[in-house]
């Protein structure tokens, strides 16, 4: 960064962590690259009013908190629905397990009771 705009920004009690997170603040539209209408903005703000450059600072850092927590949110939420889908599909299985045994308990029930009328029939006869 030039000298003349690091002093600027000092005057200004702009102190970023690092260059990186001052571009990404004067990147207002996210593309990487400082456009002439970005750099214009911080010009007329540093040149014109202290205040409306600190709210353009402020209103970024804010935009980009809510970027990352919204992000974040984001990776939660699909984090759950994966957790979710795992737990309904545990649940699948055991109800098939579970489906499968009661159809072999009732099976047997009706094997057993068939057998028991056969042997109260050959009983009575």
């Amino acid at each position: 960064m030039h000298a003349p705009l690091r002093k600027a920004l000092a005057r200004l009690g702009c102190t970023p962590r690092s260059y990186k997170e001052l571009f990404k603040v004067l990147d207002r539209d996210d593309c990487g690259k400082l456009q002439a209408h970005e750099l214009s903005i911080v010009r007329s703000a540093l040149t014109n009013d202290r205040h409306v450059f600190n709210n353009i600072l402020a209103a970024r850092a804010i935009a980009a908190g809510n970027k990352a927590q919204m992000s974040r949110l984001r990776n939660n939420m699909s984090r759950s629905q994966q957790e979710a889908e795992l737990k309904r599909k545990a649940i699948d299985d055991i109800q098939a397990i579970q489906d499968a045994a009661l159809d072999s308990i009732q099976k047997k029930l009706s094997t057993d009771t068939a057998c028991q009328r056969q042997k109260v029939f050959i009983n009575c006869a």
